[in-house]
């Protein structure tokens, strides 16, 4: 069967070639190429981890520092494995939500509004019970500037919050994976959830 493993990472970009290194990272632990089903996404938070780039684009992640370069590879590896060892069978539903008030477009560069706010999730179901949540939203979620020296969620992991809130279970787990973003920032707190 079709297998695909969604990881989410709190940093401000999942490079192809950290990608690349987890990839062969878990073929050298389990003699499995996971290559066809790893989908390596990055809340582009700004306040989080850093240090994992080389050459140009390091100066939005600070000198790189293979310590940490390989210990990013080795838990997202991890996670991977634990989760892979926690297979269960499951239903999956694909649901659609709309917050149109949730962002707006930050740059209107070619004088066009940007706004596309179906938010597909999808839903999944063990043993009758809602497991989980993946959340697809398109936003360019960063509120916290280089001053304020903090490692953070930022606006993925509010949503993430604030959907687990709304669901009224603590067991079910929700994972915002972040979709075209670069022109979409977080719109005012203040509008009713879809």
């Amino acid at each position: 069967g079709f297998e695909v493993i969604l990881v989410r990472i709190d940093m401000i970009a999942a490079i192809q070639q950290l990608r690349d290194a987890v990839v062969a990272e878990l073929l050298e632990r389990t003699g499995r190429d996971w290559d066809d089903a790893l989908v390596l996404s990055a809340t582009h938070t700004h306040s989080g981890p850093g240090r994992f780039i080389q050459g140009f684009f390091s100066i939005i992640a600070d000198e790189f520092l293979p310590a940490h370069y390989e210990r990013v590879i080795g838990d997202i590896a991890d996670a991977v494995e634990a989760a892979h060892a926690d297979l269960a069978p499951a239903e999956l539903a694909v649901i659609r939500a709309s917050a149109p008030d949730a962002h707006n477009d930050r740059r209107c560069e070619d004088g066009l509004k940007y706004t596309n706010d179906d938010a597909p999730l999808l839903a999944v179901r063990k043993d009758g019970a809602l497991e989980s949540v993946v959340v697809s939203y398109a936003i360019h979620g960063t509120t916290l500037g280089m001053d304020d020296l903090t490692l953070s969620q930022d606006i993925s992991g509010a949503i993430e919050q604030f959907t687990e809130a709304g669901l009224g279970d603590d067991d079910v787990m929700v994972m915002m994976m972040n979709s075209w973003a670069a022109d979409m920032s977080p719109g005012t707190p203040g509008i009713d959830p879809p």
